[in-house]
């Protein structure tokens, strides 16, 4: 009977130890849903995040053709615009020396 008693006690702290692990299962268990619902959450905004960066990043580099083209394009209206004087310049003169031919 001492033996059946000390059975008991061992079994009812054996069955407190077990509710208690299971209870710390469930616990680690929630706690675990809630770190994978963190970190894809995280994850869904660093992917959000790292969309709009490439985007503006497109944006940019487009930016970034149309102002070269630009300079290109400014560059080119120099190199006319400086040709068109000497030109002028050159019309000028054979004028000048039209008129000279003219008065001799």
């Amino acid at each position: 009977m001492v033996r059946r008693l000390g059975h008991r006690r061992r079994t009812k702290r054996l069955e407190a130890q077990l509710v208690e692990a299971e209870s710390e299962c469930a616990r680690l268990s929630r706690t675990l849903d809630q770190v994978k619902a963190e970190r894809e959450r995280i994850q869904a905004e660093a992917t959000n995040r790292r969309e709009d960066v490439e985007r503006e990043l497109g944006m940019t580099k487009n930016e970034l053709e149309v102002a070269k083209s630009k300079i290109r394009l400014y560059a080119d209206y120099d190199e006319i615009k400086r040709e068109l004087e000497i030109m002028k310049v050159r019309m000028d003169i054979s004028n000048l020396s039209g008129r000279i031919t003219d008065d001799s």
